[in-house]
C-alpha cells in the first residue's frame, strides 16, 4: 500500500513538474493545423459553462475539454484579441494572440486541447482537473 501511494505522489509531482517547468501538461509532436468548429459548437445563450458541466458529470473529459477550450476562444473574440471565422487554424488563433501578454500561457492551452482532442488522448478525473485549473487560472488573467 505505501508503494502505491508512493507512486502516486511521484505521479503528480512528474505532471507539476510538466505543467510549471515544460510548459503543458502533455509533451507530444502534433500538428497544429487543425481547426475548430466554433460556430457550430457555441450554445444559444453563449453559455459553455453548462455544457462544460454536463460532459464532467457524463465522466466526458475529452469533450469538457473541447468546450473549455471553445470557451476560452469565444472568451478572447469577445475581448476582441482574436476573430474567430470558420476554416480557422488553432495555430492562426496562437498567431492572432502571439502580441498580447497572455500568449504563452494560450499556447499552452492550445497544445494541451490539441493532444486530449485531436490525439484522442483519455484523461482521468485527476488530470482533467489539472488541465481544468489552468484554463481556469487563463479565464481569471483575461
Amino acid at each position: 500500500r505505501l508503494i502505491l501511494w508512493i507512486a502516486a505522489i511521484a505521479f503528480l509531482l512528474v505532471i507539476i513538474y510538466r505543467l510549471f517547468a515544460g510548459g503543458t501538461v502533455f509533451n507530444a509532436s502534433y500538428v497544429r493545423s487543425s481547426t475548430v468548429t466554433v460556430e457550430d459548437e457555441t450554445p444559444a445563450n453563449g453559455n459553455y459553462d453548462s455544457l462544460i458541466s454536463k460532459a464532467i458529470s457524463n465522466n466526458n473529459f475529452r469533450l469538457a475539454t473541447r468546450y473549455l477550450y471553445l470557451k476560452t476562444l469565444n472568451l478572447l473574440s469577445n475581448s476582441n484579441l482574436i476573430t474567430i471565422s470558420p476554416g480557422k487554424t488553432n495555430y492562426q488563433y496562437t498567431r492572432e494572440m502571439s502580441n498580447h501578454s497572455s500568449y504563452k500561457a494560450f499556447v499552452s492551452l492550445t497544445s494541451n486541447y490539441e493532444y486530449v482532442w485531436y490525439g484522442k488522448f483519455e484523461i482521468d478525473r485527476m488530470l482533467f482537473q489539472l488541465v481544468e485549473n489552468e484554463f481556469k487560472n487563463y479565464f481569471q488573467r483575461l
